[in-house]
């Protein structure tokens, strides 16, 4: 005995029995969209609980770039608006940092190292190269960001795009010995 896959719904409506025969084909089709709305389902939730991140090597990449382009004084209003957060520039006005950059002339980054347990925190040591003195060097800890949405979240499958990353704050160590 053979038994046919069908799925019979029913409706009554007043008097006579309005029966709904779903074949088999329409069955499957169901199916595959429950099982692709379950894996988006899966996928976004992956997306949104797993933590965004910078890998070292962009971060190493952002520290050159924003260092180049802060020692230029007529690049580094663009950068003081573009490479900081909001948060950042209400502790650090744009003239405390036009000064600080003016009298430093130029600064080089060494390898940022992440922090173990945060994914966006990095030790750098920076060397400035103050106007008419000798360099100096300092160990920095930069906590930075991911901005934008597209950026959050390539960030949480590959790591955060370079131009998408931001100066959160930052935490002056110990100087660095050379």
């Amino acid at each position: 005995m053979r038994i046919k896959r069908t799925i019979i719904v029913g409706m009554v409506k007043r008097s006579p029995t309005l029966i709904l025969v779903v074949t088999k084909r329409l069955a499957d089709k169901l199916l595959y969209q429950i099982v692709a709305l379950l894996l988006a389902g899966l996928i976004v939730g992956y997306l949104v609980s797993r933590p965004v991140g910078i890998n070292a090597g962009t971060a190493d990449a952002f520290f050159l770039s924003y260092f180049k382009a802060v020692a230029h004084s007529n690049e580094r209003h663009m950068v003081y608006r573009s490479e900081l957060t909001s948060d950042f520039q209400r502790f650090e006005k744009w003239q405390g940092f036009n000064t600080f950059w003016d009298a430093e002339g130029y600064a080089t980054a060494g390898q940022a190292f992440p922090t173990p347990g945060n994914p966006l925190e990095f030790e750098v040591t920076v060397t400035f190269h103050p106007v008419g003195a000798a360099p100096w060097q300092q160990g920095i800890d930069y906590y930075l960001t991911c901005s934008g949405f597209t950026g959050t979240i390539i960030a949480k499958i590959a790591g955060c795009p370079q131009a998408d990353i931001r100066i959160d704050r930052l935490e002056w160590v110990n100087p660095a010995t050379s």
